[in-house]
């Protein structure tokens, strides 16, 4: 769980910081009869956080799915299930015209990347041990 938790917030600081310094208005603010006065979420849509969400958790699962189980077939359906769910969240955002196709686009390579990032990054190979203590760093004999 400690990993999903720290690829759901790794991926939504990205997020709020590119949305951010980003300010792109959304799909809807271009239709006719859009209101005069829009929020302030109105002009945040790249990119799509939902689905750099959605794309982290799956990255995630499929990552430890592959690394961790032994049996052949439920690692393809973790694959397959989270994969499909990613997908139809990033498709219903832009069907709800909340997002662009790019901001979708860049939102699971955004999550995706940081999902399979975490866990590969706390991988730890068998036998081996984590160092919590850093080295320290002799520069020419001086210390």
């Amino acid at each position: 769980m400690v990993l999903y938790a720290e690829s759901a917030a790794f991926t939504l600081a990205l997020t709020q910081l590119t949305k951010a310094a980003f300010r792109r208005p959304r799909p809807y603010t271009y239709l006719d009869g859009a209101p005069a006065e829009l929020d302030s979420d109105a002009s945040l849509s790249f990119f799509s956080g939902h689905t750099a969400l959605a794309f982290a958790l799956a990255g995630t699962a499929g990552y430890l799915a592959l690394t961790r189980r032994s049996d052949g077939s439920g690692k393809y359906w973790t694959l397959a299930g989270t994969a499909t769910l990613a997908v139809g969240t990033a498709w219903l955002r832009v069907a709800s015209r909340q997002h662009f196709v790019t901001d979708v686009l860049a939102g699971a390579a955004v999550g995706g990347s940081v999902g399979i990032l975490v866990p590969h990054l706390h991988r730890v190979e068998r036998g081996g041990s984590v160092q919590a203590t850093p080295a320290m760093l002799s520069l020419g004999g001086a210390f």
